[in-house]
């Protein structure tokens, strides 16, 4: 839950999108320790069924402020990895539409996977955007190759916008920072609540409820003779 070791992970920490994250890790570490606090506080005056409950409220609130931040924190960064590979690809020259690309996949198809991986290489070593473009595809549209479709593409997509899949990788290294904070957080968190004592607080708290309603029930009685 350290913002620091994350941001510490990352080569552009001040995109929009880490920030968000780094003040989500932020608020996981204030609630852990606010919790950590009312867990560890002793009150003479409370029993330990009633602080197991005071626990369990903040608990409650803690988990539901943490989800809500975790959530729109990994939204924004889903937002952020599509804008950019959509970026990374424009530059790539792969988001243009080119009139001959199933002709090109037809031919690929037609040759043997040797020549088929030698004809790709090449496009790739010249920068053939129309070739590469026509890659995006399924396997049965071009034929068995040595390497997947998709490691092709995103290698040529790589070398040609490297600033665009550089932040990818850093909105990958934040959300796994994220995940894991969260995870240890809601672990630690349940680990410090005293079920028995929850339990045992609940019960008593209806059976003094009911026993408070059988009194007032019973007032009531008392006193409606009297009031005749």
């Amino acid at each position: 839950m350290n913002a620091d070791i994350a941001r510490g992970n990352v080569t552009n920490p001040d995109m929009p999108e880490l920030v968000g994250v780094f003040a989500a890790l932020g608020q996981l570490s204030g609630l852990w320790d606010g919790l950590d606090a009312t867990r560890s506080a002793v009150d003479p005056t409370m029993t330990r069924e009633a602080a197991a409950l005071k626990y369990k409220a903040g608990f409650e609130k803690a988990t539901t402020l943490a989800t809500a931040a975790v959530r729109a924190s990994g939204s924004k960064i889903m937002e952020a990895r599509d804008r950019l590979r959509h970026e990374a690809r424009g530059k790539a020259g792969l988001l243009a539409t080119y009139p001959d690309t199933k002709e090109i996949r037809d031919v690929l198809r037609a040759m043997t996977q040797e020549d088929r991986d030698a004809a790709i290489l090449h496009a790739v070593s010249k920068g053939d955007h129309a070739v590469i473009a026509a890659l995006q595809a399924h396997e049965l549209l071009v034929g068995p190759t040595s390497r997947p479709l998709k490691s092709i593409v995103d290698d040529f997509v790589a070398a040609r916008a490297p600033e665009e899949m550089a932040k990818i990788q850093d909105l990958d290294t934040a959300e796994e920072h994220l995940t894991f904070a969260y995870q240890q957080f809601g672990k630690s968190i349940q680990d410090m609540r005293d079920l028995q004592a929850e339990r045992d607080g609940e019960q008593g708290n209806k059976a003094a409820k009911e026993a408070e309603a059988k009194l007032g029930l019973a007032l009531q009685a008392a006193a409606a003779p009297a009031q005749t």
